[in-house]
């Protein structure tokens, strides 16, 4: 995509733009923010913060997840654990509500019932406590840093009209 943008976006428009104009336009600019923030990637010393925070970010969320899980005494393994991360990554990479509500507790919950986990209602607590562990701490250090860099709720919204 990156060396051939113009050939994908043609293509895509043709395949699209039938379906639903204005979906195609809102998929290509996002598409097209995507590849342009890829561009950090070609700098190595990013690339090896990246991967670093990365790893330090997964081993931390498997952590918790692993966790909550002995709390709700459920047998999770480490291939288990990331079996259970990748299908938690990857169906949050959906567009999806903010914060991942609902998207992250339907694929924590299918793939904990992959992984051998019989009571749905047992999988739907894991992942409700699981996400409010992972959620709230996120949420709380954002509030403070937009708090510490003098930002204001009103200037955060009004940014994102410009944007949009």
């Amino acid at each position: 995509v990156k060396y051939q943008k113009e050939k994908f976006f043609k293509t895509f428009s043709k395949v699209c733009e039938p379906i639903s104009p204005k979906m195609s336009h809102w998929v290509q600019k996002s598409a097209n923010s995507f590849i342009e923030g890829l561009k950090v990637l070609e700098q190595g010393k990013h690339l090896m913060a990246i991967c670093l925070l990365s790893g330090v970010i997964g081993v931390s969320l498997g952590g918790i997840y692993y966790f909550v899980a002995v709390a709700f005494d459920i047998p999770l393994t480490i291939p288990g654990l990331l079996f259970l991360l990748s299908i938690i990554f990857l169906g949050t990479m959906l567009p999806s509500s903010p914060g991942f509500i609902g998207t992250f507790h339907y694929f924590c919950i299918q793939g904990l019932l992959l992984i051998g986990v019989k009571d749905k209602s047992l999988a739907l607590s894991y992942a409700i406590v699981a996400h409010l562990i992972q959620y709230i701490p996120e949420s709380l250090m954002g509030i403070f840093f937009c708090w510490r860099k003098g930002f204001s709720f009103r200037q955060i919204q009004t940014v994102r009209a410009q944007i949009e």
